[in-house]
């Protein structure tokens, strides 16, 4: 999970109204034209978080016939870091005929020097699969979930929290993952008395901020989404739920692909225990490659054995930033369902 951290760095770009004037009065379509030409007030068009003004009726008919085109792209978020991380609206780069914005002049200074660093790869076709390598593929993942304690434990658990304490300097920072199963994650940072994070369920997803809470954009509500499942716990839990797909890889791994969500799972080959996961995202400078995360300190929690440690690797290298160290799991923990609420 993408770590809340990135909430307090950009508080202040993510508080911002749900519906902003963008892209300084400029009209889009002449934007991604490579021409900057202010609109008319009177001629404009709302869509997602942003209002759009036009220089024509015809620039405006074009923008409302295709506005995923037009508009700002990623739902506003920072095109560097991606959401969650927000973005202001008028501070914007275009690249192949689309329109990007920033949380930060750095964040803009570096995508607009790379931009191909920082947009995520299409996805390779995940591959076919013989009913003799779909057996071997769920044999591995269910020899891991015996190894987490058994199918019965992990398919009767109704919820789970993580907390953790992160530092910076002399500032901390303390998180908490709050999960109500099979799909809604309530994930938060408490800092300097002040709380942000963000929550994900299958009707509604938004963003908590010490001046309420915000709905998001689509694209935004869905990558949060997809970087919130990636739980092992989650994936595992998920194994039999329709249009869960797994491949094998050698010598002792599972590909897998659900709500979104393309991973790799590799196991102990002794013991059956999820050993890592992996996926591309985004590393800690914002460039998408390889995310590894490699899992230890398993302790007893319930009837269940878990993980305490996250060791994380990008492209073969520590990133130490989004590791993490469990100060506690809790399984089976009374959840308020108002947590879920805007």
């Amino acid at each position: 999970m993408k770590r809340a951290i990135l909430w307090v760095a950009f508080a202040a770009a993510m508080a911002a109204q749900p519906v902003r004037d963008a892209l300084e009065g400029f009209d889009p379509v002449l934007l991604v034209q490579g021409r900057e030409e202010f609109g008319k007030q009177e001629l404009s068009s709302t869509y997602e978080a942003f209002r759009y003004v036009f220089a024509s009726p015809e620039n405006k008919a074009a923008f409302d016939a295709q506005p995923s085109r037009y508009a700002i792209q990623l739902g506003g978020a920072c095109a560097r870091m991606g959401p969650p991380v927000g973005a202001g609206a008028d501070q914007y780069f275009v690249h192949e005929g689309r329109i990007y914005v920033f949380g930060s002049g750095d964040c803009y200074k570096m995508f607009s020097k790379e931009p191909a660093r920082y947009l995520e790869p299409p996805p390779a076709p995940f591959p076919a699969v013989t009913p003799g390598a779909s057996t071997l593929a769920r044999s591995r993942i269910e020899r891991a979930v015996i190894a987490l304690g058994g199918a019965a434990s992990l398919d009767s658990m109704t919820s789970f929290e993580e907390r953790r304490i992160r530092r910076i300097g002399e500032r901390e920072i303390r998180e908490r993952d709050l999960v109500a199963l099979p799909n809604r994650i309530r994930q938060e940072s408490i800092f300097d008395g002040r709380v942000f994070g963000f929550v994900t369920t299958p009707t509604t997803d938004f963003q908590v901020t010490p001046r309420g809470t915000e709905l998001f954009t689509p694209y935004v509500a869905r990558e949060v989404r997809r970087q919130s499942l990636r739980h092992p716990l989650i994936i595992l839990r998920a194994r039999n739920e329709r249009g869960f797909r797994a491949a094998p890889r050698e010598p002792d791994a599972v590909e897998v692909d659900w709500e979104g969500v393309r991973a790799t799972l590799e196991f102990d080959p002794a013991s059956g225990r999820l050993a890592s996961l992996s996926y591309v995202d985004r590393g800690p400078n914002g460039a998408y490659g390889e995310v590894r995360r490699l899992y230890s300190d398993v302790r007893q929690v319930g009837n269940l054995k878990l993980p305490h440690r996250v060791t994380v690797h990008f492209n073969g290298a520590p990133a130490e930033r989004l590791g993490r160290e469990l100060e506690s799991i809790s399984v089976n923990v009374p959840i308020d369902p108002a947590l879920f609420r805007p």
